[in-house]
């Protein structure tokens, strides 16, 4: 997949999945991926529910560069790295406790924002 597609395709699933606050960073050229998607789910269960459906649609899509840390069902944070996107589904207060958007230097100016409906 495009870079572009594989992004909007990683929304879609966050979104069909009722990820909450989901925060798109552009980070080219200062870190090694180009992009981090940064989303919040309700629960443990919730936030697995999220990074099991993105790893079988990644699967299922033949997809081969998945990596995938903290997938344990009662995890507060799953690290999820495809090619140059790096997503991060958390619960709230590991979200506010690690404030991975407010990173020293980052210029997030490029960066998009979905509130919760």
């Amino acid at each position: 997949m495009k870079q572009k597609k594989l992004l909007q395709f990683l929304i879609k699933i966050l979104d069909a999945f009722k990820a909450d606050h989901i925060q798109i960073l552009n980070i080219k050229n200062f870190f090694m991926t180009d992009y981090i998607i940064i989303s919040e789910g309700t629960s443990s269960k919730h936030i697995y529910a999220i990074g099991e459906n993105i790893k079988y649609k990644i699967k299922y899509f033949n997809y081969q560069g998945l990596c995938i840390e903290g997938f344990t069902k009662n995890t507060d944070w799953i690290l999820i790295h495809i090619e140059y996107i790096t997503i991060h589904i958390m619960l709230k207060k590991a979200r506010e406790y690690y404030n991975l958007s407010n990173i020293k230097g980052l210029d997030i100016t490029n960066s998009f924002f979905k509130k919760k409906k």
